[in-house]
């Protein structure tokens, strides 16, 4: 019974997530159709929230990681092959609806990655469940 209890507060809680996240890219959308101004900002929410989602599946891993004994460590082979170059061309998306121009192929690549409708939310969702499991405990060192 006590796992049913923690299986529908899971789902109560991304549903809370979901919901939040929803209402705040909904009115950034509203801001965006308003003063017809502030998309960098709109999408700036967006990937926020899909690493936010990532975060929190990710945080399954974490809380049995977090259950065992031993010294927390970082993988940071992890980070730096999968997280950082993940971070990094999410960053460039976002920039580039600031205004900050790229040579014309990365531009071009960068607008039809920021174009999808399946890779940005992909890509965020990724990169926060890269960042939440590259922490665990080494349970050798004591």
């Amino acid at each position: 019974m006590k796992r049913y209890v923690e299986y529908i507060g899971v789902l109560v809680l991304f549903y809370l997530l979901v919901t939040f996240l929803n209402w705040a890219n909904d009115k950034m959308a509203e801001v965006v159709r308003t003063f017809y101004r502030y998309i960098e900002y709109s999408i700036l929410v967006q990937i926020i929230s899909f690493v936010l989602i990532g975060l929190f599946v990710g945080g399954f891993q974490f809380v049995r990681e977090f259950r065992k004994a031993g010294k927390w460590q970082i993988n940071k082979e992890k980070l730096i092959v999968i997280g950082l170059p993940l971070f990094l061309l999410l960053a460039m998306i976002n920039l580039m609806y600031f205004g900050v121009s790229w040579p014309s192929p990365i531009g071009r690549l960068l607008l039809d990655i920021g174009s999808s409708r399946i890779t940005v939310p992909g890509i965020g969702i990724l990169l926060g469940f890269v960042a939440m499991t590259s922490f665990y405990k080494n349970q050798n060192i004591s």
